[in-house]
């Protein structure tokens, strides 16, 4: 079976199921201010990594019960571990109430893709009180998080200029988790002066205090969000200012660990004294009670632009790409990172299959990325959405290299007929492995035909169609199967695949 869904609706409750594809939608809207249920919709990470997510079911209480909901499932999202999740929300006029509490029923195992290997089992509960009045918008936040972490041990790091461990200019030492590390809180404060628009938010996450990501969208579709990893405090501020069919939207981010990632010390064996030193490793999530990953040290800018002449249809919701009824809309992101230090091992799966810990992280670097949408709607059957990127990144695992990468990809279709294609310059395979290990490709393009037996959408689950397929890649020295030749050494390695489908929905 491929997917499958089915609802229960009576009076008094409202039963909803998915497996796989069929997907379902966060709560952030409702009250989960820290986002403990993530949406999912992964139509195509499925089908790449032939998972089995998301599976579960979905109660909603109607009646005297109304607000009430509960999740329950083996694996709700992609990496989750088995759980049950219930939230009560009500809205009392201005004001709104909410209060969520997960609980893991046992420890999932890792699949094929590092994007979703399971946090380790834990319970999370969270409050939330909301107010919203004529121009203002209040909302306060408190979490509490993984207290079956409590006593365990973990190490730190304080760089002195007195003798230090090692001569590594680090003094280390050892604590234990405490109940005041579980605790995190957020408070946010959004402000409707129509054409100009203004949020500020500011949290705090105790050591071992994880949520989720913040999936809501504040004012408009900022990407530089603070963490929702524990172990920080962040605070972000951002502008939108409209002018006719125009938008100008700053924003900026500030985060900082509590405890900074590890440094890695070799260890020593002293030959005079017979004794052994042990060396520091960086953290990560198979060992130790917290990690420095998503909310490293960050100093961030981010800069939207937009032209939209029909916001009856918003540039920036999730969906856009599929209900935008304007001739021609862009958008332009631009976001700038100063990140000046590393971070802890990143978790993956090696060639064999078994879950491993990166020795390091990729160090401190500064990074930007650029990206460009455009959507054009030629005629009422005929519509082109492109997609241009530039910028820089880093590899999960430990691999120093900066990645400089640009290309495009984009979705035309017109009728029963739809195209798909990417151009990729210097990127990252498709595979999560790809950047794990910062695999590159000099030159990665596809193309793909198809003919469907009714008007394709960008969202829709698997029409019946059939199509063409063509993808092509060069290779070289950074490229996973790339064989030197040293008799010609100016040529790169090539890998080209060409296949026709056919596909089947009923």
């Amino acid at each position: 079976m491929y997917q499958a869904s089915f609802d229960w609706d009576s009076k008094y409750f409202l039963l909803e199921s998915f497996f796989r594809g069929a997907g379902h939608y966060h709560w952030g809207y409702e009250g989960d201010f820290f986002g403990l249920y993530p949406e999912v919709h992964q139509q195509f990470d499925i089908d790449t990594y032939n998972a089995n997510a998301p599976v579960g079911f979905v109660f909603s209480g109607k009646d005297k019960i109304e607000g009430l909901k509960i999740a329950f499932g083996p694996q709700l999202w992609w990496g989750a571990n088995p759980t049950v999740l219930g939230k009560y929300y009500r809205v009392f006029g201005d004001f709104k109430f909410a209060v969520v509490h997960q609980e893991d029923i046992a420890q999932q195992q890792a699949e094929l893709a590092s994007s979703a290997i399971p946090q380790p089992k834990s319970r999370k509960s969270t409050l939330y009180f909301g107010y919203t009045g004529r121009r203002l918008t209040f909302e306060l936040g408190g979490i509490t998080a993984r207290s079956n972490f409590i006593g365990d041990s973990y190490e730190v790091a304080r760089q002195s200029d007195d003798p230090t461990y090692l001569q590594s200019g680090y003094d280390i030492a050892d604590g234990k988790v405490g109940f005041a590390d579980t605790l995190g809180g957020k408070a946010k404060l959004t402000l409707n002066a129509a054409p100009v628009f203004w949020y500020i938010q500011g949290g705090y996450r105790g050591l071992v205090s994880d949520a989720g990501t913040d999936e809501t969208m504040t004012i408009t579709g900022w990407s530089l969000k603070e963490s929702g990893q524990g172990n920080h405090w962040a605070v972000s501020t951002g502008l939108a200012y409209y002018v006719g069919k125009f938008m100008l939207g700053p924003n900026f981010l500030v985060q900082r660990p509590i405890e900074g990632p590890l440094p890695v010390i070799e260890d020593y064996f002293d030959a005079d004294t017979g004794t052994y030193y042990a060396g520091v490793n960086a953290r990560n999530q198979l060992d130790d009670p917290f990690w420095v990953r998503s909310n490293r040290e960050t100093y961030g800018f981010e800069l939207l632009l937009g032209f939209d002449p029909t916001p009856a249809t918003p540039m920036y919701a999730w969906d856009n790409a599929q209900r935008e009824d304007a001739k021609t809309t862009v958008a332009l992101d631009f976001v700038y990172k100063i990140l000046p230090t590393s971070q802890d091992a990143a978790v993956a799966i090696n060639q064999d299959l078994i879950l491993f810990a990166f020795p390091s992280g990729a160090p401190a670097r500064n990074l930007w990325d650029v990206s460009i949408r455009t959507i054009s709607n030629f005629r009422y059957n005929m519509r082109l959405v492109n997609w241009v990127y530039a910028g820089q990144g880093q590899a999960n695992g430990d691999d120093p290299r900066t990645v400089t990468r640009w290309g495009f990809y984009g979705w035309y279709t017109y009728s029963s007929f739809n195209i798909n294609y990417h151009l990729k310059i210097d990127d990252w395979g498709p595979y999560d492995y790809h950047k794990d290990f910062n695999l590159t490709f000099p030159l990665q393009v596809m193309l793909d035909l198809s003919y469907a037996y009714e008007p394709p959408r960008l969202y829709a689950p698997a029409a019946t169609r059939f199509g063409v397929r063509g993808e092509f890649r060069n290779l070289d020295r950074f490229s996973n199967r790339y064989r030197f030749d040293p008799q010609d050494p100016g040529r790169n390695g090539r890998e080209w695949e060409i296949k026709t489908y056919v596909q089947f929905s009923y």
